[in-house]
């Protein structure tokens, strides 16, 4: 089978059945040379070092668990050895010049790794400069706007500071025109107020001002008010004349003092009216 033949994932099945580089370079009929090549091929060490260090170092560790496993064995044989033979100088001389091919083997492959890295980085770092070039004309002009914009930016902000200062100016003008606004028509209000007389005979009517007493719908008051406890101590005449005066009050387009000859029927109207505006709302006060 031709070395070109061989695809990722057949190295990545090679090293999860623990098979080595010696095994795939008789798989594919070649050397060992020209199965890194081909490994360089399929994983781009340039690009992607990493990746490929790690083809190797699989196909590596499998290499060295078969050597322990060989090492075990002829430890075995060399203790049922004793009554077969002791190694010869010979022999122990080529065992160590077999290690020392292995040491080298790793130095080589090492160095190989160094310089495909070292080759990386040098690729690197020209693009770099060249970026760096490249970024340093950018930032001479973005200097450039950026003066131009510094100035627009001031220009601006003291602008900014001018009208902040007439804003802050109309906005004290406008607090002052506001309290003279309500003082107007607190005052007006104040002008506006009748004062009704409420007295005892039932008879209700304006003491000062101008005003037609409207109490449309007193009659419905008055039976919500016979069931209130508030009303309890009052007369039946009282009730009539507190409901009459409470929407002569709802209905009135000014401000109403009432002035009660009765001190009890005018203390329950304050504290129904003053009840009643809490629940509305209202602004009108008795």
């Amino acid at each position: 089978m031709n070395i070109s033949m061989m695809k990722a994932k057949d190295v990545k099945s090679a090293i999860r059945n623990g098979k080595t580089i010696a095994f795939l370079c008789e798989k594919y009929d070649c050397d060992e040379e020209g199965f890194k090549e081909r490994l360089r091929q399929l994983y781009y060490p340039d690009r992607n070092p990493k990746r490929y260090n790690e083809v190797l170092a699989g196909l590596d560790a499998n290499e060295k668990r078969i050597r322990k496993k060989t090492g075990v064995g002829a430890k075995n044989v060399a203790r049922k050895g004793n009554a077969v033979g002791i190694l010869t100088d010979a022999e122990l001389k080529q065992v160590a010049i077999e290690a020392l091919k292995n040491k080298a083997a790793e130095s080589e492959h090492t160095i190989m790794e160094l310089e495909s890295q070292m080759r990386f980085w040098v690729e690197e770092h020209s693009s770099l400069k060249q970026s760096l070039h490249e970024l340093t004309k950018k930032i001479d002009q973005v200097m450039a706007d950026f003066r131009k914009s510094y100035k627009e930016f001031r220009d601006t902000s003291s602008e900014l500071t001018q009208t902040e200062m007439l804003i802050a100016s109309a906005t004290a003008r406008l607090d002052r025109e506001r309290i003279t606004y309500r003082d107007t028509i607190d005052r007006i209000v104040e002008m506006s107020m009748v004062t009704l007389g409420v007295y005892s005979s039932g008879d209700i009517s304006p003491m000062d001002g101008e005003l037609v007493p409207d109490d449309t719908g007193w009659e419905e008051v008055r039976d919500t008010l016979m069931t209130m406890p508030e009303c309890q101590e009052l007369r039946l005449k009282d009730i009539g004349t507190l409901a009459r005066l409470l929407m002569i009050v709802e209905h009135a387009d000014c401000k109403i003092e009432a002035m009660c000859d009765d001190a009890e029927l005018e203390a329950v109207f304050r504290k129904l009216h003053a009840q009643e505006k809490v629940d509305n709302g209202a602004t009108t006060t008795a």
